[in-house]
């Protein structure tokens, strides 16, 4: 018997300015409402026209709420120098026939060097005691500061992740975390309302603080399967199938997200669970999912050799095609995005 438990998503504050995410985020709200979300919560910073123009639209209908955000003094708040990370790229070039860029900050401030792994053993690293970076396969702007100014994304992250749990903790008792590149996999379940009732009534004692769910790496550059090849290319969760083969899913640490529950979660993370009302939380008292109940798909850009001979076709999302993609359609053209 399905109780009727409503369940709402807590997203990142978007900052894509320069690039232009509107198509990606119609088709993951849709996502979200389809998998029975009954509202989504973002902050936002100044991002991209077509991205205001797709959150107009679901503010308006009442789906999508938006809180401004400022990142505070000394966090990079400006949009232009944000996203270019202090500096424009100023150097394009071509090494061992891979597309690269230069990039040369005038003002990072000095300390340790960042190196990022991205792809097929394709890296990119920044010296900051020399206020440089290397010559490295070209990433987008919004990457670079993410990967520059990780320990600051990750301090502004817990502020308002936590802001936004507990600005709706007396509206809805269960709030996932997702970030638009992330969308659940329910094998067993259409929508989270069933997925609550069968946790809860499976549930022997005293309930999680949270539930958690194990991330799968899904690769932006692999074809889709056969099934998935007539699937228009706005719908891009649905036309990418491919996934991590199953002996690579093994949890280990921050390889999952949470649907936390608001009767006993005060504090979290991107990840998990941090403080309860009695105290911290462990993550021991957390529940995990079993990976043939739900997963979580995390669209990466990029499969290497190794990736591309342990993957799987996973077709789950395809039983959301109608329903999502009529909706993604309907919005795309109302918005004149296409």
């Amino acid at each position: 018997m399905v109780r009727g438990w409503a369940a709402a998503v807590c997203g990142p504050a978007l900052f894509y300015y320069h690039e232009d995410f509107s198509t990606r985020l119609v088709e993951w709200l849709e996502l979200m409402r389809a998998q029975g979300f009954s509202q989504v919560f973002l902050h936002v910073t100044e991002v991209h026209p077509n991205i205001i123009k797709v959150l107009r639209h679901y503010t308006q209908e009442g789906f999508v709420e938006v809180t401004d955000y400022t990142y505070p003094s000394p966090y990079l708040n400006d949009p232009d120098l944000r996203s270019e990370v202090l500096a424009p790229p100023c150097v394009l070039s071509d090494l061992k026939s891979e597309r690269a860029v230069l990039v040369h900050y005038n003002r990072v401030p000095p300390g340790p060097r960042i190196r990022h792994t991205y792809g097929a053993g394709q890296q990119w690293s920044i010296d900051t005691n020399f206020g440089h970076a290397r010559l490295e396969p070209m990433i987008s702007a919004s990457r670079v500061w993410v990967m520059v100014e990780r320990s600051k994304m990750l301090a502004q992250e817990n502020v308002y992740f936590n802001d936004c749990i507990l600005r709706h903790m007396h509206r809805y008792r269960f709030i996932a975390h997702f970030d638009p590149d992330e969308v659940p996999i329910l094998l067993k379940h259409d929508n989270f309302t069933h997925l609550l009732d069968d946790l809860m009534a499976s549930q022997k004692g005293k309930t999680p603080p949270g539930y958690n769910f194990q991330l799968t790496f899904f690769y932006d550059n692999l074809d889709p399967h056969e099934e998935a090849a007539d699937v228009p290319h706005y719908l891009w969760a649905l036309r990418h199938t491919l996934r991590q083969a199953p002996h690579e899913t093994n949890p280990y640490p921050n390889r999952y997200k949470s649907l936390f529950d608001m009767n006993t979660v005060r504090g979290i993370y991107s990840h998990t669970t941090l403080v309860c009302l009695s105290g911290p939380c462990d993550f021991d008292r957390s529940r995990s999912v079993s990976n043939d109940t739900g997963l979580i798909a995390h669209y990466r850009n990029m499969c290497g050799k190794k990736c591309m001979k342990n993957t799987l076709h996973d077709l789950t999302l395809l039983k959301y095609k109608k329903q999502v993609g009529a909706r993604v359609l309907k919005v795309l053209s109302t918005l004149q995005l296409l």
